[in-house]
């Protein structure tokens, strides 16, 4: 069980690190089009994705880790809780801890298909309309 929750959270943290790379590619984007004399279709683009983007961070971890805020923690923390409670055993993983497990994987991969409709659909379009409306590749 242990290195199946190492497995899904290296997978949790692919996920995290493509959703950034997307937003980062987004926010240059953006700044790009303003440079060129801005857009409304493109901000209003941009601003759909990127909201749908801190969604899905936000289900997959605690975004602010520096500001704690009270409530429910997120897929990555509970894995982590999970791992940990697994480790203080000398026994093997409870019924109980393998039906977190579960649990706590469908909620990833359900995140993590909402990423992927963005990779294959969402941003697919957003490129369409960034060469539709001709946003310089480089400004000065």
């Amino acid at each position: 069980l242990k290195l199946a929750i190492r497995d899904r959270v290296s997978e949790l943290n692919e996920g995290i690190n493509t959703l950034r790379r997307i937003r980062s590619q987004i926010e240059a984007t953006e700044e790009r089009a303003k440079a060129g004399g801005g857009n409304e279709e493109l901000a209003a683009a941009a601003k759909a994705l990127k909201e749908e983007l801190k969604a899905i961070e936000g289900s997959l971890m605690l975004v602010e880790a520096d500001k704690p805020r009270p409530g429910p923690s997120q897929v990555k923390e509970k894995f982590a809780a999970l791992a940990g409670m697994i480790d203080e055993s000398d026994d093997a993983p409870t019924v109980a801890a393998h039906g977190v497990f579960t649990l706590l994987s469908e909620q990833t991969e359900e995140q993590l298909a909402r990423l992927h409709h963005i990779v294959t659909e969402d941003a697919v379009g957003f490129n369409n309309l960034v060469k539709r409306i001709e946003v310089p590749a480089i400004t000065v």
